[in-house]
């Protein structure tokens, strides 16, 4: 009886040595698992387009490690659904939620912009009509703004016709064409109204190239006006200094500092419109 109890305790303890053994082996061998952090230093996002494309492109998550062993889900929309892919493809600008979710559940999270997909023409802003007295000049890029916030214009803005006839009265058609460096095209139109007597297109806004400068006495330089719509028909503008004992400026919006002190110099349109200048004038 004795030698029974003896061998039991003895198996008891070798069982209760190799499980402490097996438990400190998988502590050891799983301690880098458990361990695991995700930063910005070790997921990386890589787009498989790095500038500008119309089409669709991929982004993939790259973790610095072995993502199989540390890795467990991926999510690209906030953590609502998760994936065990890395890859998403990309099809429309917007602002992504991505999450990576390591073996112990922790969560790496972050918001990415994909803002490089353009598969828009050229902006194109103009009048759809426009009345012109019989006989005056037109300059057609008077009437129109084209930009591209994204990818850019490829070539220049293309009028056809490229001149407007006003010898005759009538109505003339010119298209407008654009294109993006991807392109991209865009084509508007404009309907020039050649009459006897065009109305007057008032004056929207004025601004000035400078709201304020620093002048040494004797010093000089010139204000230059921008006026909106382009194509007003009344562009006189008229100049004033608040105080000529300090700077003086004449009808083309020169200015001239005379004396110590602070002036200011205002335009003024001739619908009332007014834009201004402050000089400060130093020794």
């Amino acid at each position: 009886m004795l030698k029974k109890v003896t061998k039991t305790s003895l198996m008891s303890v070798f069982l209760f040595i190799v499980l402490v053994g097996l438990g400190v082996f998988l502590f050891i061998f799983d301690y880098e698992r458990r361990q695991i952090k995700l930063t910005e230093n070790n997921v990386k996002i890589i787009l498989s387009e790095d500038d500008w494309t119309k089409k669709d492109f991929e982004l993939t998550i790259k973790y610095n490690g072995d993502a199989s062993k540390h890795i467990k889900e991926y999510s690209f929309d906030g953590g609502k659904t998760w994936t065990k892919s890395n890859m998403l493809t990309i099809k429309d600008n917007k602002v992504i939620n991505i999450r990576v979710k390591d073996i112990n559940n922790k969560i790496y999270s972050l918001d990415y912009e994909i803002k490089n997909i353009d598969r828009e023409g050229p902006n194109i802003v103009a009048p759809s009509d426009v009345e012109i007295t019989k006989g005056s000049k037109v300059n057609i890029s008077d009437y129109v703004e084209v930009e591209d916030e994204k990818s850019g214009l490829r070539d220049e803005v293309v009028f056809t016709p490229s001149v407007v006839d006003t010898s005759k009265n009538g109505v003339q058609t010119i298209q407008i064409y654009a294109i993006d460096k991807l392109a991209n095209k865009t084509i508007s139109k404009i309907n020039f109204n050649i009459v006897d007597s065009a109305k007057e297109i008032a004056i929207e806004k004025i601004t000035l190239d400078h709201n304020r400068l620093n002048l040494l006495v004797n010093e000089e330089d010139k204000l230059t006006p921008s006026i909106t719509p382009k194509y007003a028909t009344n562009r006189r503008v008229t100049w004033k200094s608040s105080d000529e004992k300090v700077v003086t400026v004449d009808v083309g919006g020169k200015i001239k500092a005379v004396g110590v002190g602070t002036a200011t110099i205002t335009a003024t349109t001739s619908n009332g419109k007014t834009a201004s200048c402050e000089i400060d004038v130093t020794k």
